[in-house]
């Protein structure tokens, strides 16, 4: 956010429907640019059946990428959290030298404790021929590669050309992974996605290097800074692992598939989720230009009060102004979110006959898109919480979201198909409900939370 938000913030001031429009689509490459790699590689891949070699074949190829874009997503993520804030931190000190380092150490990092552990999975309980095995571990280690270079693309400040490694990825992997199927099954279509895939890695980190000046590695600097922000790793888990958990209850639920090499899945399930996500993305977006210009604009004034010494009835009122900010951005996200999720509920039915979705699938989708939109308004407290330093409010805000969605999933199983997806919808809306009661709670107390609870020399004196 430390990169972007300077370009976002002088499109903003162009006050026309250019500069707007510019701002919205950067911000959506920045935050939804994963996220729908994610969601159309694996949601669209089912449009492709017919170009495969065979319907085993394809479904093989389906099944390994939905577990492996989720396991390397949820993996990946404590690292990438962490390594966020360490480049917020480098940024604002001017350091842009130790950038660099900090993305190979942190690539480096991941791609070492996690490779071992996918070479076992793929090779061990799971039954598959060697080559789908291979095909299967170089496709993930593709996708660790690409989480890394993602959480550091926003400090290039070049959003078409972040826009154009998605696309070209995208294009490369889903359209050649297809053709390539005809001849070549599903170790053919992994291994060609993961090309896909690694074009969008390699491009990012070449213009990273390209741009920045940097020294040596330090990997004991990376060490040391996961040591001292344990919570960050471990909110960074519990987030990314959270909108998983539902899938992984319906993997084992009645609904479920098993296929001849031991893997599970929910196809109808999975692709209707997965589509409802999308809805997610113009709320996305929005926040993310709401809180790189006024609310951080308002946001550094208050702590500049506070730093500067600043009168008690400054401070109060620049605090009256962060909370305002926050409200104001709150309704209008909600009444954003709201319009796009019923235009979207309204053409659920044209997606059926359009082919994108079977009838099957529709009451998943419906419940999908309410859920996402109190998911999507849950993740956004989670980055104010992040902005305020309230680090124990967003490990309770997203584990409950963790435990409720996986509970509530697997309580509704027995109640049949037609309450499939409703787990997730109650899930977001009660974890929203919470986060938002903590964060009123949070923004009453800013004063006290900035000079006692969060002050360093303070907890240090306590220890």
């Amino acid at each position: 956010m430390a990169g972007i938000g300077f370009v976002l913030r002088r499109l903003t001031r162009r006050d026309d429907l250019s500069g707007a429009l510019q701002a919205f689509t950067a911000a959506a490459a920045i935050t939804s640019g994963p996220w729908l790699l994610t969601v159309l590689a694996i949601a669209g891949s089912g449009l492709g059946t017919a170009l495969a070699a065979s319907p085993p074949e394809y479904q093989s190829f389906r099944v390994i990428l939905s577990y492996d874009f989720c396991f390397s997503l949820v993996l990946t993520a404590p690292a990438t959290t962490l390594a966020s804030r360490l480049v917020a931190d480098q940024l604002f000190a001017g350091r842009v030298d130790e950038i660099v380092p900090t993305f190979l150490a942190t690539l480096a990092f991941a791609l070492a404790l996690q490779m071992p552990l996918a070479l076992l999975f793929w090779f061990v309980p799971i039954d598959l021929p060697w080559p789908d095995a291979a095909a299967a571990v170089a496709c993930y280690a593709a996708l660790v590669a690409l989480w890394v270079t993602t959480a550091f693309l926003s400090v290039l400040r070049d959003f078409g050309f972040v826009l154009l490694c998605f696309v070209s990825g995208m294009a490369v992997a889903s359209v050649g992974s297809l053709w390539v199927g005809q001849g070549f099954g599903a170790a053919g279509m992994l291994a060609w996605f993961a090309i896909g895939i690694a074009l969008v890695g390699f491009a990012g980190a070449g213009r990273l290097v390209a741009r920045f000046p940097y020294g040596a590695l330090e990997f004991r600097a990376l060490a040391e800074a996961a040591r001292r922000n344990r919570v960050l790793l471990l909110i960074g888990l519990l987030s990314a692992a959270a909108p998983w958990a539902d899938k992984w209850v319906m993997w084992f639920g009645p609904s479920s598939e098993r296929l001849s090499s031991g893997l599970h899945h929910a196809p109808a399930y999975d692709s209707a989720m997965f589509l409802s996500y999308l809805a997610m993305v113009p709320g996305s977006a929005a926040f993310f230009v709401i809180a790189e210009t006024g609310f951080f604009l308002s946001y550094r004034r208050f702590f500049d009060e506070v730093l500067s010494g600043a009168t008690l009835s400054r401070i109060e009122s620049q605090r009256g102004e962060l909370c305002a900010r926050i409200a104001d951005a709150g309704v209008s996200l909600i009444l954003l979110q709201g319009i796009v999720t019923v235009t979207i509920q309204l053409a659920g039915p044209s997606l059926v006959q359009a082919g994108l979705l079977t009838t099957m699938q529709y009451p998943i989708f419906r419940f999908g898109v309410l859920g996402a939109q109190f998911h999507l308004l849950l993740n956004c407290l989670l980055v104010v919480m992040s902005y305020l330093d309230l680090r124990a409010d967003q490990v309770a805000c997203a584990l409950l979201f963790l435990v409720l969605n996986a509970c509530l999933t697997a309580g509704l199983l027995p109640l049949g198909f037609g309450w499939d997806g409703y787990g997730y919808f109650l899930a977001g809306l009660l974890a929203f409900l919470f986060a938002a009661g903590l964060t009123a709670s949070r923004c009453r107390d800013l004063i006290y939370i900035a000079f006692i609870r969060n002050n360093a020399s303070l907890r240090d004196t306590r220890r």
